[in-house]
C-alpha cells in the first residue's frame, strides 16, 4: 500500500511541476530573451547558493562534532522553526473556520 501511495503522491507533484513549467515558460522565454543579463543574473543566483551549500558542509564537516550531534542540533533547528509555524497556522485556519461557521 506504501508504494501505492508513494507512486500515487510523486505523480501528483510530477504533474504540478509540469503544469507549472508550461504556465511559466512563456516567462521564462521572455527574460532570457529580452533580458539575457537578467537571466544570467538568476543562474549566478543558483551558483551562489550551490557554493553556499559546499562551503557549509565543508564546515560542518571539519568542525570537529560527532554526526549524531550535527543530526540533533539539526532536529532541533527544525524543531524551533516549524513548531510555531504549526501553532500560527492551526490558530488562523481555527480562526477562519469560526469565521465561516458564524
Amino acid at each position: 500500500m506504501s508504494d501505492f501511495l508513494n507512486g500515487f503522491v510523486d505523480l501528483i507533484f510530477n504533474f504540478i511541476f509540469t503544469i507549472t513549467d508550461l504556465v511559466l515558460f512563456p516567462i521564462n522565454s521572455l527574460i532570457s530573451n529580452l533580458l539575457p543579463d537578467v537571466d544570467n543574473a538568476l543562474d549566478w543566483v543558483g551558483y551562489l547558493f550551490d557554493e553556499l551549500s559546499n562551503v557549509g558542509k565543508f564546515v560542518i564537516s571539519y568542525s570537529g562534532f560527532y554526526q549524531e550531534v550535527i543530526d540533533i542540533i539539526i532536529i532541533l533547528i527544525v524543531a524551533i522553526i516549524s513548531i510555531p509555524l504549526a501553532v500560527h497556522g492551526i490558530k488562523t485556519g481555527l480562526k477562519w473556520f469560526n469565521a465561516l461557521k458564524l
